[in-house]
């Protein structure tokens, strides 16, 4: 397997991982919680779009999950999934689909 092809399997796979994220964060009310100067202090919608941009970034929510999942029960986001956050994440997650073949495109022609 080269380099090329892995690269494609993990743009096919992220966003799949992307939107877990976003479900298991409204699901277990992860959400920015005000005065908090946290670097880990994000929507939902903020740790998704991590995933979308920088491929092996949602290790970090997976890695820092039950501490966010503690502060949630103290202070609970209220968000509700949105239909606008998902189509920001579907349009996000076509455009970088779009980059990564337009690259492959140019490398290979």
């Amino acid at each position: 397997m080269d380099t090329t092809e892995i690269v494609i399997m993990l743009m096919l796979v992220n966003p799949f991982i992307g939107l877990w994220v976003y479900f298991d964060a409204i699901k277990n009310r992860i959400g920015k919680i005000e005065g908090s100067k946290s670097s880990l202090n994000m929507s939902a919608l903020g740790w998704s779009g991590i995933s979308i941009f920088a491929v092996g970034l949602w290790l970090v929510y997976l890695l820092s999950r039950s501490r966010l999942i503690g502060l949630a029960k103290d202070n609970p986001s209220n968000v509700r999934r949105n239909k606008g956050e998902m189509f920001l994440l579907v349009a996000g997650y076509s455009l970088q689909f779009m980059l990564l073949a337009y690259t492959n495109y140019l490398m290979f022609n």
